[in-house]
């Protein structure tokens, strides 16, 4: 089960959020294209192509959801083989019984 409250939203490339400033430009040239639409329908335009621009940037800046928890998985590994001292061999199975 995923905790919510751990997730993380990371970009790999967040210098493209840089191209969230030609949005006004957008704006400015749709004044002269979409003037006959009226005000309301002219804003509601403008704004689904600032959505579409900002959605497009976003995905250029590659997104990651990164989920973090406490649970940890370790796995000990021991030499048993004969060329590992046995004084060692006992030494090293102690302090795995003793951190598990």
């Amino acid at each position: 089960m995923l905790n919510w409250q751990a997730m993380e939203i990371t970009f790999l490339q967040p210098w493209y959020f840089l191209l969230l400033l030609i949005i006004p430009y957008f704006w400015w040239v749709g004044r002269g294209s979409l003037a006959g639409l009226g005000r309301a329908r002219f804003l509601m335009a403008a704004f689904f192509r600032s959505v579409l621009v900002a959605l497009l940037v976003c995905a250029l800046a590659k997104p990651q959801f990164q989920f973090s928890d406490n649970a940890v998985t370790v796995i000990y590994l021991l030499d048993q083989s004969a060329s590992i001292p046995q004084e060692k061999r006992e030494a090293m199975f102690k302090f795995v019984t003793r951190n598990v």
